[in-house]
């Protein structure tokens, strides 16, 4: 099997996906996956959407061949694809009896660039465990995915006429790129008592699309296409919207965004993002619909006192809520309050593209 790719997931319990290989987030499992796999290369993933397992990377880091130049060449091809996060991820790699091992965080687009690393490297030309959807079958080197890619179910792109795919036939195989239905847990975790407190529920048989708006804000559309799941919210209200997933809709501890595109008194688009891991706290950007986090057009001062216990001296339109920290817009700049100091948070396409990174992860 040394054409082959082997995939583990960091778990403190086997999967019940049948095919998904999870093994401890320690360095005596890893070692041990690593010597008895039979495959060219092993892909381990855990941690967050930022750093493998500390346990993994001071493993991969004390072999005697460890390369730095693994990690770097994934974090080259993020940054290519224009991931907002790129110079954060944390990726290790190293050469060990014989084959390529790579430990990278628990985020779809540094999976996906670290196995089309890997398949270029090692030759590799298949995943070594099953599909979770037999007809989710890829065609493309994972490196070639795009991270926009917008079809009702992940990873279906026809490839390229010259696209230098080395993997000819890579399944999905990771719980987030799945698109069978989810199946919601017995106990509500935070970010499901947020939809059911707003009255909203998700459709888990559709996946959902990026809306046409979101392609004038490029760094915002890049992180929320790179989320591992996407699904509609239904609501009874009639609009629909739509739920982020990182690393996907199934965990308790997922990070989900809401968002929608609403208008202004002008009639313009703008993007509403509520933070709904964050319930029962509203967080996130502010429109005049006021669904969850206060409306856009009240007056900034008493909202100031109300979260920071002061009122910003120098005012302005109410932007986003986080916490204590209210940010507010003055023309196309915005500037985070939190009762003490100001902090410039740029232009309000880079305040947002900020924002949205952050909620993404935290």
């Amino acid at each position: 099997m040394a054409d082959s790719i082997l995939v583990l997931y960091a778990a403190e319990a086997p999967s019940e996906t049948a095919g998904i290989r999870t093994i401890l987030p320690t360095d005596d499992a890893l070692q041990s996956a690593v010597e008895g796999a039979a495959q060219g290369a092993v892909l381990a993933i855990g941690g967050d959407a930022f750093t493998p397992p500390v346990s993994w990377r001071r493993w991969v880091r004390q072999l005697p061949r460890y390369r730095q130049g693994l990690g770097d060449a994934v974090r080259h091809a993020l940054v290519q694809q224009g991931h907002p996060g790129a110079p954060l991820i944390a990726v290790d790699g190293a050469v060990e009896n014989g084959r390529i091992v790579l430990v990278a965080p628990d985020d779809a687009a540094v999976r996906d660039a670290a196995l089309g690393l890997l398949s270029e490297l090692s030759g590799a030309d298949r995943v070594s465990v099953p599909a979770l959807d037999t007809e989710s079958i890829l065609a493309v080197a994972p490196a070639e995915m795009l991270l926009d890619d917008d079809s009702d179910a992940p990873g279906l792109s026809e490839p390229e006429p010259h696209a230098p795919a080395r993997v000819s036939s890579v399944t999905t195989t990771a719980p987030a790129a799945s698109h069978q239905a989810a199946k919601p847990s017995t106990h509500a975790t935070i970010w499901q008592q947020a939809l059911e407190s707003l009255g909203w529920r998700l459709d888990h048989e559709r996946w959902g699309q990026l809306p046409d708006a979101l392609n004038r804000m490029a760094p915002v559309r890049q992180v929320l296409a790179s989320a591992g799941e996407r699904r509609l919210i239904l609501s009874d209200d009639g609009k629909v919207r739509l739920a982020c997933g990182f690393p996907d809709l199934r965990r308790a501890d997922s990070k989900v965004l809401a968002i929608s595109i609403e208008q202004d008194w002008q009639g313009r688009d703008v993007l509403e993002v509520l933070v709904l891991h964050r319930h029962p706290n509203p967080t996130g950007t502010c429109t005049e619909a006021g669904t969850w986090t206060p409306a856009s057009n009240l007056m900034a001062g008493p909202l100031c006192e109300d979260r920071t216990g002061k009122a910003s001296d120098a005012g302005g339109e109410i932007f986003a809520v986080e916490g204590r920290t209210v940010y507010l817009r003055r023309g196309s700049r915005v500037f985070a309050w939190d009762g003490r100091s100001e902090q410039a948070m740029g232009t309000t396409s880079q305040a947002l593209a900020s924002l949205v990174l952050r909620w993404s992860q935290m």
